[in-house]
Order: C-alpha cells, then structure tokens, then sequence
C-alpha cells in the first residue's frame, strides 16, 4: 500500500472520535501488514458448533424448524463451513446470547 493511502486512512480515523486509540493502532498495523499479536483468551479459538437438533433440545424441546425460524430472524446464527454452502449448525456464542436474553 502507498504512503500517501496509509497517511489518509490516518487522518480519517483520527478525525472520527468514536474509535479507541488502541482499536486505531490495531486498524493501522492491520493495513501496513504489520504482525499483529495474538488474540486473548483461553487458547482455544474453536468455537463450539450445536447441531439443530441439540440446540433445539437445549432450548426445551422444540423443533429444528424453530431453530431455523430463530436464524432467519436473526435471534441465532448458523455457522457454515469453508468451502461448504449449507449450515452445519448454530453457533455457542449465538446460542448463549440468545439464552442470555442479548439478542
């Protein structure tokens, strides 16, 4: 990328006072292909995936269908694998928002 292309991005997210200086630096590595750390946490990054069936289960016995309705709504959110076009499930982190009341 040219100097002048980072200088602008620069100025641009200087100029809007919604972004943490920090989540800046980050955005400002990420375009000059700088190596970013690590992200933190437990070091397992896989999320778990429910099957339709289990999370219908684990949401009291209702139906896959249900399931389906609630990812349409956009209440959960179907997890579909690299290179795959159908779901393979629901996500854990959708699931436990939604179980949580964050829709």
């Amino acid at each position: 990328m040219q100097t002048h292309t980072i200088e602008i991005l620069t100025a641009t997210l200087k100029a809007d006072n919604t972004i943490a200086e920090s989540e800046r630096r980050k955005i400002l590595k990420l375009v000059r292909g700088e190596p970013t750390p690590a992200p933190e946490g437990n070091g397992n990054s896989r999320t778990r995936i429910y099957s339709r069936a289990e999370c219908a289960k684990l949401l009291g016995d209702k139906t896959p269908r249900f399931i389906d309705l609630l990812c349409r709504k956009g209440l959960l959110q179907k997890f579909t694998a690299r290179g795959s076009q159908r779901s393979i499930g629901v996500t854990s982190e959708s699931l436990e928002k939604f179980l949580e009341g964050g829709n």
